[in-house]
């Protein structure tokens, strides 16, 4: 609704890849992870939209058991070794082109990040020259590159990620990540 904004969604685009990745964390079948984190979102947007610029404690309320859940998420994922295989397995889980679509800047930005991280854990050899120009591409396209030290105040760059925020196109990203799905194939 106008004058409620709802949370930003970027901070949910890794969460079905990482659930699909990991086991459940109960032997109990009807404690579903899943169903708890979006019962939760669910519960934080409420919150956010319901009244005008929101209410602090509502919306701390409802932030907890979400922030609380994600943490344990996260410190499940910690504990996992991840190798190449692993990294082939959760890039093509992020390229899935019946996931989520990446709707926004952010989203695409964090997903981005994501790929290019978990490339890391691929040898080498199995990137080839095709995979740094696309890595140049997400880079400059999503403002990847990030000012970092105190000689390079984040000011600076704000023109540049501006220009990449107001020119996203979620067409030309759908087409990127069918390039980074064709990359990792194992």
């Amino acid at each position: 609704p106008p004058g409620r904004p709802g949370p930003a969604a970027w901070p949910m685009t890794l969460v079905p890849v990482v659930l699909a990745e990991l086991s459940p964390r109960d032997a109990d079948p009807t404690a579903s992870r899943p169903a708890q984190l979006a019962e939760h979102w669910s519960s934080l947007v409420e919150a956010m939209i319901a009244v005008p610029l929101g209410q602090p404690r509502p919306i701390a309320a409802a932030a907890r058991p979400l922030a609380s859940e994600l943490a344990e998420l996260g410190q499940s994922a910690a504990a996992r070794t991840w190798d190449a295989g692993t990294a082939h397995r959760l890039i093509r889980r992020l390229t899935d082109p019946q996931a989520e679509p990446a709707y926004d800047f952010e989203m695409a930005r964090q997903r981005a990040w994501t790929w290019l991280t978990l490339v890391e854990a691929v040898p080498p050899a199995e990137r080839g020259e095709p995979f740094a120009s696309l890595r140049e591409e997400l880079e400059v396209r999503l403002a990847l590159r990030l000012p970092a030290g105190p000689n390079q105040p984040v000011l600076d760059h704000l023109p540049t990620w501006l220009k990449a925020a107001a020119t996203y196109d979620p067409h030309w990203f759908q087409q990127r990540q069918a390039a980074i799905r064709e990359f990792s194939r194992p």
